[in-house]
């Protein structure tokens, strides 16, 4: 369990910079603050993930396209070659990463620091997976 924005996302990227060949997450349209937006794991990360050939794929809910950044964000994922999917509604926002890993909110309603966890190989990740096919 991780407790605090800075544990969980200092958990995300180097999960995320570590040697993957996939990484998948899921983005529901919440108004409450992220630990890492789409534009800094962009920045930070993702460039990186596209020169060593990891496979990024994503499930965004469908009323992401309605803000401007975003949906200018989502253009140039795709031009570099990211999988992006658009669903009606997407529940939850877990990052999965070789499907062997996964980073779940536990809360993500909830008021104060954000509690996440860290899923490794069990039914529990095999259903997160399952959310993202």
């Amino acid at each position: 369990m991780l407790s605090g924005a800075a544990a969980i996302r200092r958990r995300l990227l180097l999960t995320q910079s570590q040697d993957v060949g996939e990484v998948c997450t899921m983005l529901p349209l919440r108004r409450v603050p992220a630990v890492l937006t789409f534009q800094e794991n962009h920045d930070e990360v993702e460039h990186e993930m596209a020169r060593r050939g990891v496979v990024m794929r994503r499930v965004i809910e469908r009323d992401w396209r309605e803000h401007p950044r975003t949906a200018s964000a989502l253009a140039a994922y795709v031009a570099e070659g990211r999988h992006i999917v658009i669903a009606g509604k997407v529940p939850i926002k877990p990052v999965i990463v070789d499907r062997r890993a996964a980073l779940l909110p536990l809360d993500p309603e909830r008021e104060g620091e954000p509690v996440a966890l860290l899923v490794h190989r069990t039914g529990l990740l095999t259903a997160l997976g399952s959310l993202i096919e």
